[in-house]
């Protein structure tokens, strides 16, 4: 499910949903990476709860967006 929810983000991010949207699956990403803290970084999951808030929250900008997608698919420690 940690997966899934990683790809779900991914494509939301990368075709532009609203930040409602993303928001909720960041949620959803959030209750999983509690439950598997062993196998996720933490300076990742950090980093993206400061990125994603309404505030800031800007996939026009090149390199939030970057950014973003960067941390979201370094996530799980492999």
């Amino acid at each position: 499910m940690l997966g899934r929810n990683v790809e779900n983000i991914d494509m939301k991010i990368r075709f532009g949903y609203s930040f409602e949207r993303i928001a909720l699956a960041f949620e959803s990403l959030l209750r999983y990476t509690d439950v598997l803290a062993d196998i996720v970084d933490e300076k990742s999951i950090e980093e993206l709860k400061s990125l994603v808030v309404a505030d800031k929250f800007n996939l026009d900008d090149s390199e939030y967006k970057s950014r973003i997608l960067y941390l979201i698919n370094h996530l799980v420690l492999v």
